[in-house]
């Protein structure tokens, strides 16, 4: 049956995230992130004095970034559920459509969708159009601190209708919904819960049944590869297999497509 929303939207008590200055970034970085990270327009007008005394960065260089530093430029709400507390970013105007999004097992809103809303093909289509609903499963927001022992373990009945109630604290009555692996499998909990707030669903290697023994094993031994030896570079390949099937991976011409170079590309970048 349907459920009742609630039509007056909560104010909710948020936190501004703290955005990346442009002096904290190398010429490189400024190209990456620039249109999203919200530079000054001293910075620009700096950058582009920089650009016609030609002093251009080489962009062939490796750099490190600190990935907890780039910011979606939003805010962070702690919404408080039935279930426990749970952040959720809001990038956007609220008064645009609702997009939620979820994110893989052990990987954050910005770990996890970094790339996507970083990217200048896909921001002008989701942030010129949608506000964001960035939500972080309980324990995985940059920050968070260690989960109790004692703590109740919640099943993906529990984090799906966490899902439930931040839309009520919101008051959003219908999203889409766009999830990875793990966050792609609760996303589609949620749909079939609460099917009349859902107008659509993106899902990312969604995960529809139980894991096989083999499965289970090689996850298993995966896990113990990431704790004894750190992201290596097994760990980095059995990410780009998780994420993309064989066909994506090897292309039509058996040679590697062009997104998994950039993420090779990017994975150095970021390394």
């Amino acid at each position: 049956g349907g459920r009742e929303r609630r039509k007056e939207r909560k104010e909710p008590r948020c936190r501004q995230r703290k955005r990346v200055g442009a002096d904290e970034l190398s010429e490189f970085e400024k190209d990456s992130v620039f249109p999203f990270a919200g530079f000054s327009s001293e910075a620009t007008a700096r950058k582009e004095e920089e650009e016609e005394e030609g002093a251009m960065a080489d962009s062939s260089e490796s750099v490190s970034i600190d990935i907890d530093m780039l910011s979606f430029g939003g805010k962070e709400c702690v919404v408080k559920t039935s279930k426990g507390s749970i952040s959720v970013y809001v990038c956007g105007d609220q008064e645009k459509p609702p997009l939620i999004t979820y994110p893989d097992v052990a990987l954050n809103s910005m770990s996890c969708f970094q790339g996507l809303f970083f990217c200048p093909e896909a921001a002008p289509l989701l942030l010129h159009n949608f506000c964001i609903y960035h939500i972080d499963a309980p324990g995985h927001e940059l920050g968070a601190d260690v989960i109790s022992s004692d703590a109740p373990l919640l099943s993906v009945d529990d984090l799906a209708d966490q899902v439930a109630e931040v839309l009520d604290y919101f008051g959003l009555q219908k999203v889409l919904c766009l999830g990875v692996t793990a966050g792609a499998y609760i996303l589609t909990l949620f749909a079939m819960k609460y099917r009349e707030s859902v107008l659509g669903l993106i899902l990312v290697s969604p995960i529809c049944k139980a894991p096989s023994w083999t499965e289970w094993l090689y996850n298993k031994v995966l896990s113990n590869v990431l704790y004894f030896y750190g992201m290596c570079g097994i760990m980095k390949e059995c990410l780009l297999q998780r994420y993309f099937s064989k066909e994506m991976r090897c292309g039509i011409q058996g040679t590697e497509s062009d997104i998994i170079q950039a993420c090779r590309r990017v994975r150095k970048f970021l390394s």
